[in-house]
């Protein structure tokens, strides 16, 4: 298989770096020649799993991407050559915006001087069965994870994904993936979509209301009255009413009914329900395809779920270039784990930074969704104070809240929000940046995650912590949830101009970064990496006391589950338990309530430390606790 050798690499992208102005330095040059051996080593017959190469912004990753695939020497088809295995091994690069993936294919074209990269998506030139015609071709995420979950078949023999990956009577044997793919497919169905598909479909006229019983049968068993509210595993009998609802007799009927038979009254309007179904029944096909699920309860209201690992992550090998892939432990669970390589020490120096950080402030979609409006002009007044020459700033929020701040009238203020913002470079002359709010994830999702990564779990493990333990993970729900709001702020903190390095020491100009935290271990997660990922950054305590969040009761289970964690083994009293524990009467009642059963979380809890409550009855006897 042709390489590229690491020196005309290294070569080469040293006199593209000094075209651009910009400075270069022996850690930097380093960590080129550890990339070109990455990717040199992908794709070789005894490559298994994914290297991640986790180098910062501003040392032209994507660039020496581009250059390298020009590089890679292209030998005539040639019996000998066959024979030799010297041939173009082919590569497939993935990258998040279509946009980003011509941009790839103009820079590699461009230093290899000829017509070598062709990207194929909806807008572009390049048809399916010219794909296979070039060494390198360029795609989008969603194109990567759509055509190998779908099996697309193509005009002519094969899939798409075939044909994408196809290269010169085989496969192309390297992917390059630009930026933190998508670990997981997550599936999210709850009961009043389940409801609806059901009200919508089984009364319509010549309806077959018999196909509809294992969607009643389902609905029914994940709604019952008596249910606990509490996270489960799916049983056995409800996974076999799954699989025995047939969702291609339910698309003909919804493709035969038209939308009035859809719709449903909603005040004065009516609402048809079409779109419901129809993701209803997508979300079916996927638990059937999965083959397990579980749910959980928000609001007292069911939601099924289930996922599924990215079809690459499953089963391929390849390079990921990703400057927070040492912050996000989804890289560590992979089977087998993938290869997280570090830059070296002192490639990057972010002395220039100043970093602004307010401690215990609420920081969730919600809250930021509710409350924008009134705190968005005092936010804005305690940033620009920090900055009062008019410096341009970056304001990344939540989707929804940024839809309720208006700053038509303030040229110096940009907006962006999480999940549109990773990797690109549209802000990269601002002189500040600040998160308004973190990227919490719902409480389903890093379940989700971790069992496309793990396997489907338990229900001992869903509703127990100290069952997750994995790897050096204590809760692995808990790292992946903290590691996601850490590599999300991080992507966040590198769109403006700090990416770019100016001297030789990997210096960038003045910056600004202000972050809003809250209290406790998720501010703390989120804080330590965006130090880690600033070293030399100067940290200054920003004072904005409004939106603070108010110092919460802690529950009652977390006082028990410290109070008996720090316990020594002993006999403990009801009244000496109570005492210690400083809560009421009735909060220990209602605990001791909920230990008695025995699926509880907080029995499991009390369980795994080695606690056990015996209740007494009689006149004078009186309830203890065993710490064994």
């Amino acid at each position: 298989m042709a390489h590229v050798d690491p020196d005309i690499a290294i070569a080469a992208m040293t006199r593209l770096w000094r075209n651009f102005g910009n400075e270069v330095s022996s850690p930097l040059v380093r960590s080129w020649r550890i990339m070109c051996d990455a990717l040199n080593a992908a794709g070789q017959p005894n490559s298994v799993g994914w290297t991640a190469l986790a180098m910062p912004t501003g040392i032209g990753k994507t660039q020496f991407a581009a250059l390298y695939c020009a590089l890679i020497p292209n030998p005539q088809i040639t019996l000998n050559n066959l024979k030799l295995g010297n041939l173009h091994p082919g590569v497939l690069f993935v990258t998040r915006f279509t946009e980003e993936a011509d941009l790839f294919v103009e820079q590699v074209n461009r230093h290899a001087g000829r017509k070598v990269a062709a990207a194929y998506h909806s807008d572009a030139s390049t048809t399916l069965a010219d794909a296979t015609r070039f060494p390198i071709l360029a795609i989008t995420h969603r194109a990567c994870e759509l055509y190998q979950s779908e099996d697309t078949i193509a005009t002519d023999e094969g899939t798409i994904w075939e044909h994408l990956t196809g290269w010169l009577q085989s496969r192309r044997a390297k992917i390059i993936i630009d930026e933190t793919p998508n670990f997981a497919a997550c599936v999210q169905l709850n009961s009043n979509w389940l409801a609806q598909t059901l009200g919508a479909l089984k009364y319509l006229t010549d309806a077959n209301r018999t196909q509809y019983s294992a969607l009643e049968a389902l609905l029914a068993s994940i709604t019952h009255p008596e249910t606990t509210n509490r996270s489960r595993r799916l049983r056995t009998d409800e996974i076999e009413d799954i699989y025995k609802i047939d969702t291609r007799r339910m698309r003909e009927a919804l493709s035969a009914a038209d939308n009035y038979a859809l719709a449903v009254e909603c005040g004065p309007t009516k609402t048809c329900l079409r779109a419901v179904v129809q993701k209803t029944l997508s979300a079916i096909e996927a638990i059937q395809s999965n083959g397990w699920a579980w749910i959980s309860y928000r609001n007292k209201i069911a939601q099924l779920n289930s996922a599924t690992l990215h079809p690459s992550l499953r089963n391929g090998s390849g390079i990921i270039l990703d400057a927070t892939a040492a912050v996000y432990p989804g890289y560590g669970l992979l089977s087998p784990p993938a290869n997280v390589i570090a830059a070296p020490a002192s490639v990057r120096n972010y002395d220039n930074v100043k970093l602004y950080v307010a401690r215990g402030h609420k920081a969730g979609k919600g809250y930021m969704a509710d409350h924008v409006e009134k705190l968005w002009p005092q936010y804005r007044e305690a940033i620009e104070a920090a900055l009062p020459n008019g410096e341009r700033i970056l304001v990344c929020l939540h989707k929804i809240a940024r839809e309720k701040v208006d700053v038509t009238a303030l040229p110096r203020i940009s907006l962006a929000h999480y999940g549109e913002i990773d990797g690109r470079n549209d802000w990269d002359t601002h002189e500040a940046v600040a998160l308004l709010g973190l990227p919490y994830l719902d409480g389903a999702t890093p379940a989700n995650i971790a069992q496309a990564l793990l396997g489907a779990k338990t229900t001992e493990w869903l509703q127990t912590p100290a069952t997750r333990h994995t790897k050096e993970y204590d809760d692995v729900l808990a790292t992946l949830h903290r590691g996601h709001m850490a590599a999300s702020a991080i992507q966040a903190i590198h769109r403006v101009r700090m990416r770019r390095a100016i001297d030789s020491a990997g210096r960038c100009k003045p910056t600004s970064v202000f972050l809003l935290l809250p209290n406790g271990t998720d501010g703390d997660a989120v804080l330590s990496a965006v130090m880690s990922s600033l070293p030399g950054a100067r940290m200054i305590g920003w004072q904005v006391e409004f939106a603070k969040r108010k110092k919460r009761t802690v529950p009652t289970t977390e006082v028990f589950l410290e109070l008996f964690t720090n316990a020594r083994p002993d006999v403990y009293t009801k009244a000496q338990v109570r005492s210690a524990s400083g809560i009421s009467s009735a909060s220990l009642d209602r605990f001791i309530k909920r230990i008695q059963c025995p699926s509880s979380a907080e029995r499991l809890n009390l369980n795994a430390l080695g606690v056990s409550y015996y209740p007494q009855r009689g006149q004078g006897a009186e309830a203890y606790f065993v710490k064994a």
